[in-house]
């Protein structure tokens, strides 16, 4: 049990079940209340402490240990007119009287609401009421276990997002009301056994009547993860004016503000500074990291739907293109409405944001101020331009990193020869100091940038095609000083795994995992990568590359799929899982990776390259982006069918994926052409994934309304799976609905039964009776007793199906 020493308010959450009458979903109640409430929690509003297996002994402890701080005392088990069950001290049961826990709540100063989330406690409400408790809900009737559940987190939800104990409430009595009357459970959490009652009337009741409005303390100030990862702790020159600027557009627009300049000029470092300085002026906060595709990064943030109370994705809500596009939307009307004086940041804007359904949909003045770095120009912001740093500050910032003597005329021709260019100096400076000065000195790294711009005239015509005349000399010089760095074969090694990265911050921990090295190890060369300033460290050591280094290393650095491979697989593996999996997981930065990965190894003839591109692929597919699935799954293909045998299992499942494609696009006859490629290649096979391609094929025909065609592909489907496949699996389940379905189709209404009821007797003897797989078989049962007249049976299948 938590111990909370600081003087937040607390939310206590006891739960006690009964061995005789276990209520299924007690545990999930719980689970749920501390997901409601773990973004007040992570932003400092208050503490949560759980107890799951609640005895007197136990309560008493947190609100000893808590005196004055429980604000909210939640009970969630079976109660009456006047006990309620908890655990007894040797785990069996106790019934806790009323006036006993009235007379210890009497002692509790600041207790706000004790809500007893269980049957018929109405009766205990006045006792609680005459012991001096402000508030408390309770109720008339008894409830169903997955009611309790629901209500309970419309109220915390509520209460999360600002409302008062009252408002929360109300809301809670709303939402329970349109969403389900909770007539789904057959556990009610009543200590009598008595039947439910006819009326449907809300049975929680809040006591007194008149309003409490207390509520919880301001949400937390930034939204999402608690601050962008960047050092604090890194100086900052030269760049007062502008912050002062950047203070007074920020007070006087309505519109966005751009900061814009050249990479490595300091453009993040701006943005963080204002934050550093300003953040008191503003209630909310808000930092994206931009890749290239802004509504999946806002939509698959789950720390930002977690501040805003918000589910992060459904599971049975697959993250589709349109799905993603409208919890994107939902996101930012919920910022739009966020009251106060707000912040949005957006570091690294890229051209996208200038289009109208984006731009229009970002909050706005008068809560809102939203402020953009991007090294690109775009419409509809006021601009704030960044220049190079004055020669004073230059030579302030190269003297925060380099301890030996000097002529300031050295230093000056230095600076000069740089073009004043923030990055670079502090790259000149580390490299510098961490050499002997007789050895290299400031005059003989102006001589060797100098002899050294671009001689290689190959490399000189790729920087020249792909970057502007300003950012030239910049390249030229950070190639140089990279050159003269002299990193260490291990420290090259690392530096190749970051540029396969993307380059935001990553945990060395996940590093290490990600790379499979030792971790007291790398954590020494991440540290000496830092000191010489190749990457950057946050102030919760969490490690990133600059992009501008990250552009100029691999124009030096000559990185194969071999130097990455372990990276690469592992990154893959993760890709390996249904999107709302790896999405869930947190995977964003591996996700940016994956697609890094590809842009700069995607043409390679290699096995672990064509994995990677097919389950990126895969995960497009997932998010409804069928064109982008079609062409990563195509360049996918076409590498396996030059490294692989013609029957190797990743072959065919790179046919299977193009026929999937094929057919959600609705070319049917391109899908079937990709299933025969299949199964010519694997003729003879007996594995589980044969049976799904069986399926797939028969699934396809049926799509085209060749049913005839599709039954052979179910048979032998069916003839492998009962041969190989658990009885009781939800995969030969799978096979016998598809049968049901194509049996029904040709009027053969008998076998379409039969293996209709096998299907169901799986699924029944497995799943929850709320799983949606069982939803799809009574579905196809109502298909086919509506086919054969029996519209009694296929409507009694019907309201089934609406129970889901």
């Amino acid at each position: 049990m938590n111990n909370v020493n600081s003087k937040k308010p607390v939310i206590l959450l006891a739960f006690a079940n009964d061995a005789d009458r276990p209520l299924r979903g007690l545990a999930v109640e719980q689970d749920e209340l501390v997901l409601q409430l773990d973004a007040v929690r992570r932003g400092g509003v208050c503490e949560i402490i759980t107890i799951a297996a609640a005895n007197a002994e136990k309560i008493i402890d947190a609100f000893q240990r808590n005196r004055g701080q429980v604000v909210i005392f939640h009970f969630g088990g079976h109660a009456d007119g006047e006990t309620l069950l908890l655990r007894s001290k040797s785990y069996g049961e106790h019934r806790a009287k009323a006036l006993d826990l009235a007379n210890f709540l009497a002692t509790q100063p600041g207790l706000q609401l004790f809500f007893i989330n269980g049957c018929l406690s109405l009766k205990q409400a006045q006792i609680y009421r005459d012991a001096g408790v402000k508030s408390v809900i309770v109720t008339d009737k008894n409830i169903k276990d997955t009611a309790a559940i629901k209500f309970a987190k419309f109220f915390y939800q509520s209460l999360a997002n600002g409302a008062s104990i009252s408002e929360a409430f109300s809301s809670a009595i709303t939402g329970f009301g349109l969403k389900d009357s909770g007539h789904d459970s057959p556990d009610t959490r009543s200590l009598l056994i008595r039947p439910n009652e006819d009326n449907d009337a809300t049975p929680w009741k809040l006591l007194p009547a008149i309003p409490n409005n207390w509520r919880l303390p301001t949400v937390p100030k930034f939204l999402g993860k608690a601050r962008p990862g960047r050092s604090s702790k890194k100086p900052f020159w030269g760049r007062d004016e502008d912050l002062q600027n950047l203070a007074d557009i920020l007070n006087e627009s309505s519109r966005p503000v751009l900061i814009n300049g050249l990479g490595g000029i300091g453009k993040t470092t701006l943005a963080l500074t204002y934050i550093w300085k300003y953040e008191g002026q503003y209630d909310h906060i808000v930092w994206i990291n931009q890749s290239k595709n802004f509504i999946q990064e806002v939509a698959l943030d789950k720390f930002l739907a977690s501040s805003l109370h918000l589910p992060f994705i459904d599971e049975n809500l697959p993250p589709t293109e349109e799905n993603l596009k409208a919890r994107f939307e939902e996101i930012m009307v919920k910022l739009h409405h966020l009251k106060g004086r707000n912040l949005l940041i957006i570091d690294g804007g890229q051209k996208e944001l200038s289009r109208k359904d984006i731009y229009d949909t970002l909050p706005a003045y008068p809560y809102w101020s939203v402020l953009v770095t991007s090294r690109i120009k775009l419409g509809g912001f006021d601009l704030l331009p960044l220049k190079v740093l004055d020669p004073g500050s230059c030579k302030s910032l190269f003297l925060s990193y380099y301890e030996h003597s000097f002529k300031d005329s050295d230093l000056e021709v230095l600076l000069s020869e740089i073009g004043y260019h923030t990055l670079t100096v502090e790259l000149v400076a580390r490299l510098l100091n961490g050499k002997n000065p007789d050895q290299l000195g400031i005059p003989d790294i102006v001589r060797l940038l100098k002899e050294g711009q671009m001689n290689d005239l190959q490399l000189q015509n790729e920087i020249w095609s792909d970057h502007s005349r300003e950012e030239q000399s910049v390249f030229s010089h950070l190639i140089r000083l990279f050159e003269l760095s002299a990193v260490s074969k291990e420290e090259r090694w690392l530096l190749k795994q970051f540029l396969a990265l993307s380059p935001e911050y990553f945990n060395p921990e996940v590093l290490s995992n990600l790379l499979e090295t030792d971790a007291s190890q790398l954590e020494r060369l991440l540290k000496d990568l830092v000191k010489s300033g190749w990457l950057s460290r946050s102030d919760t050591n969490d490690y990133s590359i600059h992009p501008l280094v990250q552009t100029v290393l691999r124009y030096q650095i000559d990185t194969t799929v071999n130097d990455i491979e372990t990276l690469m697989k592992n990154i893959s593996r993760e890709l390996d899982k249904s999107a709302f999996e790896f999405f869930n997981n947190d995977n964003g930065l591996l996700w940016k990776s994956a697609l890094e990965m590809e842009r700069f190894f995607g043409d390679e003839e290699d096995l672990g390259v064509a994995r990677l591109i097919q389950n990126i692929g895969n995960i497009y597919f997932e998010l409804g982006e069928y064109k982008n699935a079609m062409t990563f799954n195509q360049k996918a293909l076409l590498i396996k069918q030059i490294v692989l045998e013609s029957n190797h299992p990743d072959l065919l499942d790179a046919y299977n994926s193009m026929a999937e494609n094929y057919r959600v696009l609705g070319q049917f006859e391109n899908a079937i052409d990709h299933h025969q490629m299949v199964l010519q290649a694997a003729t003879g096979e007996r594995n589980s994934d044969m049976v799904r391609y069986y399926q797939n094929t028969a699934e396809t025909y049926r799509l085209l309304g060749k049913f005839k065609e599709a039954l052979p592909y179910d048979q032998k489907a069916l003839e492998i799976a009962e041969s190989i496949l658990d009885p009781q699996s939800i995969e030969l389940a799978s096979v016998y609905n598809s049968l049901a379905l194509t049996y029904n189709i040709l009027g053969e209404s008998d076998k379409a039964i039969h293996y209709n009821r096998k299907d169901q007797a799986i699924l029944e003897a497995i799943l929850d009776q709320h799983h949606p797989r069982l939803a799809a078989s009574y579905n196809t049962s109502a298909l086919i007793y509506d086919k054969i007249g029996k519209y009694e049976t296929a409507l009694e299948y019907s309201k089934k199906i609406w129970q889901f």
